[in-house]
């Protein structure tokens, strides 16, 4: 299933631009991530985050987009092109989408993982998608509240391993 193949490559609001990640973009996305508070909060962001993680992440995505399995933008502000996070949609072993999304500490607050949210789930409505979910780790209130406001719908509890320990995530699904 490749249905993200026509995903457009970019995206924008009045605030904002969703553009794929490029290897020069490596350091800033370091920079970012390298944070214990965005780690704990991730299901897939090492801490420490070195350089060869942006580096790696960034040529799985971009393969990966190539196959039609995941469309991975980084949220940008559109006013001067900071890099802000990520957000990505990605075909799952179930044929479900899964929607997922990270800020840099500094952006936290401010509605922009809402704004991208909403215009790339605007654009994945015009596709087959069967469902897209979304899970966030139980406690994560800022995740929580970002998923509600997508118009996602709380499908339940799941415990799965993070970090080598059993954790409760919040599943949602948009269908």
């Amino acid at each position: 299933m490749s249905i993200l193949f026509d995903l457009p490559l970019i995206l924008q609001t009045k605030r904002i631009k969703l553009r794929p990640p490029h290897l020069t973009d490596a350091p800033v996305i370091t920079s970012l991530a390298h944070n214990p508070k965005i780690a704990t909060m991730t299901a897939t962001i090492p801490y420490p985050y070195p350089l060869s993680a942006a580096q790696g992440w960034i040529e799985h995505v971009t393969d990966m987009r190539q196959q039609g399995l995941i469309a991975a933008y980084l949220i940008c502000r559109r006013s001067d092109e900071q890099v802000m996070g990520v957000i990505s949609l990605k075909v799952m072993k179930t044929n479900e989408v899964n929607l997922a999304y990270w800020l840099g500490e500094h952006y936290w607050g401010q509605g922009f993982c809402s704004e991208a949210g909403h215009i790339l789930l605007d654009i994945a409505k015009d596709l087959e998608i069967r469902s897209i979910i979304a899970l966030h780790l139980a406690g994560n209130e800022p995740s929580q509240q970002v998923i509600l406001r997508l118009g996602f719908q709380l499908t339940g509890q799941e415990v799965h391993n993070h970090r080598g320990q059993d954790h409760t995530f919040l599943a949602y699904a948009l269908t």
